[in-house]
């Protein structure tokens, strides 16, 4: 397993995006459009942001939450099944061939597991 990004809500991505590629360096990685959501990866070596815009403005503090990529996400779900570990999002296919499914951690953070989709 390996951690594969961070990503938050924004209330503008543009705005979001240059000030991260300003800050630190993060250059575009893709674009993707998930149901009313935009989002872009920024990338630095093997680092990733994920920024995300819906279309309506978060209701809350900033969404967080912290992805680890696996290899095969039928297998893992099944075994946080076995543990009593329900999702609380997903599975979902993504246009670009990735698989995800998000679950919560003890503190009730939100913990994504993503398949890509050469593995």
């Amino acid at each position: 397993m390996q951690f594969h990004h961070m990503a938050i809500e924004v209330t503008d991505l543009d705005r979001s995006k240059k000030f991260y590629q300003l800050m630190f360096d993060l250059d575009v990685e893709q674009y993707l459009i998930f149901g009313d959501e935009q989002i872009v990866f920024l990338k630095r070596k093997e680092w990733r942001l994920e920024l995300i815009q819906s279309s309506s403005p978060p209701s809350h503090s900033p969404y967080v939450h912290f992805c680890f990529q696996i290899n095969n996400l039928d297998e893992t779900i099944i075994n946080l099944k076995s543990n009593k570990i329900e999702p609380i999002e997903g599975p979902y296919e993504i246009s670009n061939g990735w698989k995800s499914i998000f679950f919560h951690g003890p503190d009730q953070e939100i913990i994504e597991l993503l398949q890509i989709k050469n593995t």
